[in-house]
């Protein structure tokens, strides 16, 4: 028997082992027909797949990446190198690979699922719903493709389709999934962005039915019902936040910045207070307890949050302008002039 027919009753062997649910045979195997004399090209990819699936991305790099380019018409080779590659962190040429796999075969739909997660992460969002449509309606009842085309069309704009897609998709995750509690509140924010407060209050109230505390749709809600004019209901919803997660940032600045609108501003000095404990660059809080101090004519204090708030936003022109209120308050009329002058002379 030839080294070629060895190694192909091996590789058979490996596939049938793998499906059997013994992936520890399947790579042993893989192995020892890479080993047996000349690769080919369905050789290098499954051992390429077994080693990907293993977790051994190192070790498949050596093997898929020459044989991607010996092989520059097999498909999954292709596929597989491409996935290495983005592993590696070299992300142009595993986007690229990836692609030369989706157009060869265009029924690799699990590659283009890949390959649109990888063109979303570089920022290329219209081939990257290009290749999740192309996925998707393949498949039109997976989850995972309806989440992710959902997602991108959301990025886009295009909020009516992304409902459609999220909608299917809750339809199509089982209960308990943790990808639900993601679409109520990607569905909720696109019926938000698109004047649907109703819809978006009502589609939260189902998320929160199925994950009672979920801090993100508690936090989408609370914010709708501030737009809405609620502000006792979203400050509510914030303070219970604050309450249940006392040590997160984002819980006491939303409930800081509620109260400040609504007037509270001794109160919000006190959430905010809690921010610059746990985080002195979030520069939002920062900037509006700089406010609080000025209104309180706290000048001293003022100052030194506006100096921090400058540091982490040399360009943020609210805090500017405040600094120079500050500083003309403070008797510090040449520092005031320092900032004033550029400014007059752009305007």
């Amino acid at each position: 028997m030839t080294h070629h027919h060895v190694a192909g009753n091996l590789i058979d062997l490996a596939w049938k082992s793998y499906h059997h649910g013994d992936s520890s045979s399947a790579l042993q195997l893989a192995q020892e027909a890479y080993g047996a004399g000349e690769v080919d090209a369905s050789t290098a990819s499954a051992l390429g797949f077994f080693l990907l699936a293993a977790g051994e991305h190192e070790k498949a790099y050596p093997v898929l990446l020459p044989a991607a380019r010996q092989w520059p018409r097999h498909a999954v080779l292709q596929w597989h190198a491409g996935i290495v590659e983005l592993h590696a962190g070299n992300n142009a040429s595993g986007i690229e690979l990836l692609r030369r796999a989706c157009t060869i075969d265009p029924n690799l739909h699990e590659a283009a699922f890949r390959l649109a997660w990888a063109l979303h992460d570089a920022g290329n969002l219209d081939e990257a719903v290009y290749w999740a449509s192309s996925a998707l309606r393949a498949q039109q009842s997976n989850s995972h493709y309806l989440l992710q085309t959902g997602w991108l069309l959301h990025r886009l704009g295009r909020h009516e389709e992304a409902i459609n897609c999220y909608r299917q998709a809750i339809s199509s995750y089982p209960e308990g999934a943790q990808e639900l509690g993601e679409l109520y509140h990607h569905l909720a924010e696109c019926q938000m962005l698109l004047g649907e407060k109703t819809a978006a209050l009502h589609t939260l109230e189902e998320g929160l039915a199925r994950f009672p505390g979920d801090s993100n749709l508690e936090t989408l809600s609370a914010q709708i019902h501030w737009q809405s004019g609620n502000q006792k209901t979203a400050i509510d919803i914030a303070r219970r936040l604050s309450a249940a997660d006392t040590e997160s940032v984002a819980n006491w600045y939303l409930l800081g910045a509620f109260l400040q609108d609504s007037g509270d501003w001794q109160a919000a000095d006190a959430c905010f207070a809690e921010v610059q404990k746990r985080d002195l660059s979030h520069f939002e809080a920062l900037f509006r307890r700089a406010q609080i101090q000025a209104r309180e004519r706290r000048f001293v204090d003022a100052h030194w949050l506006l100096q921090q708030v400058q540091n982490l936003r040399p360009q943020f022109e609210a805090a500017s302008h405040l600094m120079i209120q500050v500083l003309l308050e403070m008797q510090q009329a040449t520092d005031a002039r320092r900032l004033l002058v550029p400014r007059l002379r752009v305007d």
